[in-house]
C-alpha cells in the first residue's frame, strides 16, 4: 500500500500557546526594524530599480545592518541579496520587485499582527526569522516516525555585499535545506540550517539515509518547516541511497500545482514546496531546460543555472520517470529521481 506525501494536514489548525508568541521587547526591535525597511524600500522604488543598480555594498549593508540590530537577520540577508540579484540575468526586474513585495507584504502583516490568528502569526514569525523554541511546541506539531531523506541542497547566502571570493569572505553563509519523509505519517518536512564560510554537508543529511526521532514542525497554516526535536536523533541509518519512492504516491503536474496554490494561499510566505512528481520527462521551453508531463503535457521550467539537466536525458531513455524537487511558483529544483529501479540525487 502506498502512502500519500503529505505538507500541511493534521495539525496545521491546532492553537498555538502564547509561549511561542513574540516578547514586548522583541515587538519594539522588530517595530522599529521594519519601519527603517519600509523607509528604505520607499526610496528604492522612488528612486528606480535602475538607480540602484551601481549603488556601493555600503547602501545595501546599512539597511543590513539596522536589521541585524533589529533581530531580523533573516530580512538582512534577503536584503544583501539584492544586490547580487539586481546585476544578474534578463528578468532581473522582475525578481527583485518580487522579493520586494514579499519584503514589504511581512512589513503589512507585522503591522496587523494583533489582527493575525495564530498560526497566521506563526507564519509571518518564521518568515521575519522569529523561530520558535523547540520546546515551547505544542505536542500537536510534532510527529515521531521513521524519517527518510529525500532531498538535500544547499544554497549561497551573502551576509555582506562585497565581492571577494568565498574562501576569503568570512560573511559568506550557507543555507542547507534537508527534505523528510515520514514513513508511517507521510508527513514531508524540511529542516535548515546556516553556516559560514562552508558548504560541508555535515550540516544536511545524504539523500537515502533514515532517521528515528520526533520532528517537531513550526507552527503554520501549511507546516512543512521544523527541526528535529531537542536536537536529538534517535537513530541513523546510512543512506545507500535508497529513497522509497515506491512507497510514496506521486502527484501529476496539475495536482501539485493545485496543492502550491492551496498551501500559498495558506501561507503566503512561502517560499519553497515539496513536488514529488510522476510521469516525468525531460524537455526544452525555448532555450531553456524544463520538465514535462508525458501525460498532461504540462511543462515546468527548470532552476537557471542547474548543472545536471543531461543527466534527466541519461535517466529517462525515453520513457517517464519519477522526480522530486522544490517548486517555487516559477521553477523547479530536481533533487532526487527514480527509473528503472534506480535512484539519482543531486545536492
Amino acid at each position: 500500500m502506498t502512502t500519500q506525501m503529505k505538507g500541511g494536514g493534521a495539525g496545521a489548525y491546532t492553537p498555538v500557546s502564547d509561549a511561542l508568541d513574540l516578547t514586548v521587547s522583541q515587538m519594539e526591535r522588530i517595530r522599529k526594524g521594519l519601519e527603517a525597511l519600509r523607509l528604505w524600500l520607499h526610496d528604492l522604488i522612488e528612486g528606480g530599480l535602475a538607480a540602484a543598480r551601481p549603488q556601493p555594498a555600503a547602501y545595501w549593508d546599512e539597511i543590513g545592518a539596522r536589521l541585524v540590530d533589529s533581530d531580523l537577520p533573516e530580512l538582512a540577508l534577503s536584503v544583501r541579496g539584492l544586490q547580487a540579484l539586481i546585476n544578474t540575468g534578463e528578468d532581473w526586474a522582475e525578481t527583485v520587485l518580487e522579493r520586494l513585495a514579499r519584503l514589504y507584504l511581512m512589513i503589512a502583516g507585522f503591522g496587523h499582527y494583533d489582527q493575525l490568528n495564530p498560526t497566521q502569526r506563526g507564519d509571518l514569525r518564521v518568515a521575519l526569522g522569529c523561530l520558535p523554541r523547540l520546546d515551547s511546541i505544542p505536542k500537536a506539531y510534532r510527529v515521531r516516525d521513521c524519517w527518510h531523506v529525500i532531498g538535500y541542497h544547499t544554497t549561497r547566502e551573502q551576509s555582506s555585499s562585497r565581492s571577494i571570493p568565498d574562501w576569503l569572505d568570512e560573511n559568506v553563509v550557507h543555507l542547507h535545506c534537508t527534505w523528510l519523509w515520514g514513513e508511517k505519517s507521510g508527513r514531508i518536512a524540511l529542516t535548515t540550517a546556516r553556516a559560514w564560510r562552508t558548504k560541508d554537508q555535515k550540516f544536511g543529511l545524504t539523500p537515502g539515509a533514515s532517521l528515528e526521532g520526533e520532528v517537531a514542525f513550526y507552527p503554520s497554516a501549511y507546516p512543512l518547516r521544523g527541526s528535529f526535536y531537542g536536537l536529538e536523533i534517535e537513530k541513523i541509518i546510512p543512506g545507500m541511497g535508497l529513497i522509497p519512492f515506491g512507497r510514496m504516491q506521486p502527484y501529476s503536474f496539475t495536482r501539485m500545482l493545485d496543492e502550491y496554490a492551496e498551501a500559498l494561499g495558506r501561507n503566503p510566505f512561502l517560499e519553497r514546496f515539496p513536488a514529488l512528481l510522476a510521469g516525468a520527462l525531460p524537455a526544452r521551453n525555448g532555450k531553456l531546460w524544463a520538465i514535462r508531463d508525458g501525460s498532461e503535457g504540462t511543462i515546468l521550467p527548470l532552476v537557471r543555472g542547474w548543472k545536471f539537466n543531461w543527466d534527466l536525458i541519461a535517466i529517462s531513455g525515453g520513457a517517464s520517470f519519477t522526480i522530486f524537487g522544490e517548486w517555487d511558483g516559477k521553477a523547479f529544483l530536481p533533487l532526487s529521481a527514480w527509473a528503472n529501479e534506480r535512484v539519482v540525487s543531486w545536492s
